[in-house]
């Protein structure tokens, strides 16, 4: 059965729109990945979560170069929740601290994308939680070494949450009129 959350924009900017349709691209190659690999034989949880991670990884080492080394969540919202962002997904940023960062999106791209496919909400919550692992590992930020750790992460977070040694942020995120906490995890100084 397909998905019945409602994920309508209100925002029309062609611009904002023409952004959104990249992001789409995006998650249909998640989809369509995930989706092979399950008609291959093999399950998409068990490696989709740590792929998306270490992109999550990646990216949020850029941006802790780019924000002159600060691990404060506080830098998100400049470095990639801004504004542009926050039109994309129509978001409203909730709560900034250095620890913590709190948005409530209204529409998301990617959803919509797994909307086209036909995706049912099962399949579009599991699949919002491994593109969610990008964001964990921007939230990580590892001091010096984008690469993760040799090891399989396990793909549901409370697994995750006893895996690793230190939970340094906790984040509530609604998606689409739904809520998600997820944790930010990664090592504390020291």
């Amino acid at each position: 059965m397909a998905s019945k959350v409602v994920n309508e924009p209100r925002i029309k900017n062609p611009l904002i729109k023409a952004i959104r349709e990249l992001l789409e691209h995006r998650a249909l190659w998640l989809y369509l990945l995930t989706d092979e690999a399950a008609k291959a034989g093999a399950d998409p949880a068990a490696f989709a979560p740590a792929a998306v991670k270490r992109c999550g990884l990646f990216q949020g080492a850029e941006l802790v170069a780019k924000g002159g080394g600060t691990n404060s969540r506080k830098s998100l919202k400049k470095g990639l929740f801004g504004k542009p962002a926050q039109m994309v997904f129509e978001m409203d940023v909730k709560d900034v601290q250095d620890d913590r960062f709190e948005l409530e999106f209204h529409y998301c791209p990617l959803v919509k994308a797994w909307q086209k496919q036909g995706c049912t909400d099962e399949e579009i919550s599991n699949l919002c939680d491994w593109a969610m692992c990008g964001d964990r590992g921007i939230g990580a930020r590892p001091p010096q070494d984008h690469r993760p750790r040799r090891r399989r992460l396990p793909p549901h977070l409370p697994s995750l949450k006893r895996a690793v040694k230190s939970v340094v942020a906790r984040e509530r995120v609604t998606v689409c009129g739904r809520q998600a906490l997820f944790f930010l995890i990664g090592r504390t100084p020291g």
